[in-house]
């Protein structure tokens, strides 16, 4: 609790890591029905963290609620003021004075450790993509990384960051839009999110909001690099007008370009793409 309450003064939203609602839901979301499309890596921990905890719980009896929920150290701190007994058992919390010097320490430690994380180039490389709707300036500071939003996804365009978005940005929502694209007309992230950190806008307004704008690269694109006639992104792209358009070479080749005042980055086109490995068309963040 005061760990969390330290790093909150200092701006970082760390209740993630310890709320037991988000970290269930988390784990939940990688189980089928919903079994989020995550690397082997990223699943090995989350689910391996989740069976030390509950073992942690059986070697020591409500080892969570008693030693790393902050709810828990709240409900401890005022057992000994209860007005009438209850079943549950709060152990009392410890105010030994190093625990309490230990965890305002590790609260002041972790910004600059997240912040230099987030800064690597090995870890973030490209600039994420978002949910559309979401602030990115405060993104982090109102998610609570729960899963909910990459657990309702219909695409499956959803899937929890591990370390493209630094330590602090760890199982928040970003897009692999060569794994799947954003459905033009579905809110459903908006709706789900407890925290408002994605907006719940109405479809026509969520329509009009960029996740990115796609960048054709002219060296992999079949009709710009080979002389092939192909217009699958055309095809698919679903803003009116549309977004990519198609121009008449003097070869007689009709070559793809972006309108980006029309382009609002779903990544369908990226997706559908049929260049092999990374797509010819790729969808990159604006911020």
């Amino acid at each position: 609790l005061i760990f969390v309450l330290t790093a909150s003064f200092l701006k970082l939203q760390l209740i993630w890591i310890a709320d037991p609602n988000a970290l269930l839901l988390r784990t939940m979301s990688l189980l089928p029905p919903y079994q989020t499309s995550l690397n082997s890596l990223t699943t090995i921990i989350t689910l391996g963290f989740f069976a030390f905890l509950l073992v942690l719980n059986l070697l020591n009896k409500r080892f969570w609620c008693n030693n790393i929920c902050p709810l828990g150290a709240i409900y401890s701190l005022t057992a000994r003021f209860k007005v009438k007994a209850r079943k549950l058992r709060y152990e009392a919390v410890s105010l030994d004075r190093r625990y309490f010097l230990a965890s305002i320490t590790g609260g002041i430690l972790s910004y600059p450790l997240l912040k230099y994380f987030k800064s690597r180039k090995f870890v973030n490389i490209f600039p994420i993509l978002r949910p559309p709707g979401t602030d990115k300036k405060k993104f982090l500071s109102i998610c609570i990384h729960c899963g909910e939003c990459w657990k309702v996804c219909p695409n499956k365009a959803l899937y929890p960051a591990f370390t493209e978005a630094g330590l602090e940005g760890a199982f928040t929502p970003i897009f692999k839009m060569r794994q799947s694209w954003c459905t033009y007309n579905c809110n459903l992230c908006g709706q789900v999110c407890p925290t408002g950190a994605i907006k719940n806008l109405p479809i026509e307004d969520k329509k009009k909001c960029v996740i990115g704008i796609a960048e054709i690269d002219k060296k992999a694109c079949y009709p710009w690099a080979s002389n092939t006639t192909c217009f699958v992104c055309e095809e698919h792209c679903p803003t009116s007008p549309k977004a990519i358009k198609l121009e008449t070479a003097s070869n007689g080749i009709e070559q793809p370009y972006i309108k980006k005042d029309i382009c609002i980055g779903c990544g369908i086109c990226e997706t559908k793409c049929p260049y092999p490995g990374d797509s010819a068309i790729q969808v990159k963040s604006q911020n």
